[in-house]
């Protein structure tokens, strides 16, 4: 299992992201940083969003 952090600021502020775990590239615990922080491609892999 592999567990990508993407933000980890808890504050959403100009080059700070909103906390959200993506899981196997495909399991997104969101908070907020999906767009920001992953391209386009990188989305369309997500099966499962939290």
């Amino acid at each position: 299992m592999k567990i990508q952090v993407l933000g980890c600021s808890a504050v959403e502020l100009p080059k700070s992201n909103l906390t959200s775990f993506l899981v196997d590239k495909k399991i997104l615990l969101d908070a907020g940083t999906i767009g920001s922080s992953l391209d386009e491609s990188e989305q369309w892999k997500i099966k499962h969003v939290l």
